[in-house]
């Protein structure tokens, strides 16, 4: 985990000291009230992997920007647009993206994962079944094409 805590939370008033005592107790929080400028800031210092939601893609992606200015690993989980008419002209750059993320929060290789609320709600495979269709190659590993397109193909 990075260290970027910019502030104590305990000098920020007693709402701010319980908030962090209610992250440190295990229990999931929610921030009202607050600037959206200093949202980021605060994340940065619960020093405990987050997923922070926000109301659009356009924010995530600003969101993403602004923890990983501070130096945090952050994974960005983007929406997948279900609508026919997008679908001949969306890239395959989402599907690539939330498959990145979804790997990295299998090897807990982030610390924060931001994601717009819709990107929650379309298909997610189990745990099991993404983890059942890891691919891992290595440098001078001897594999034949055949096999790789076979996993491929039944991983959808």
């Amino acid at each position: 985990m990075a260290n970027t805590k910019l502030f104590k939370f305990e000098d920020l008033g007693e709402n701010f000291a319980k908030f962090y005592r209610e992250l440190g107790a295990g229990n999931s929080c929610s921030v009202f009230g607050v600037q959206n400028s200093m949202r980021p800031a605060m994340v940065s210092n619960i020093g405990k992997r987050v997923l922070y939601l926000t109301a659009d893609g356009v924010t995530a992606n600003f969101v993403k920007e602004q923890f990983e200015l501070m130096g945090m690993k952050t994974s960005l989980f983007p929406a997948v647009q279900d609508s026919f008419l997008y679908k001949r002209a969306q890239s395959n750059e989402i599907y690539v993206n939330r498959t990145k993320t979804l790997f990295d929060i299998l090897c807990k290789n982030f610390e924060v994962v931001v994601a717009p609320i819709e990107a929650l709600f379309s298909f997610l495979p189990s745990i099991k079944d993404f983890s059942s269709h890891v691919l891992k190659l290595q440098e001078g590993q001897n594999i034949a094409i055949e096999e790789i397109e076979s996993k491929l193909v039944e991983a959808g």
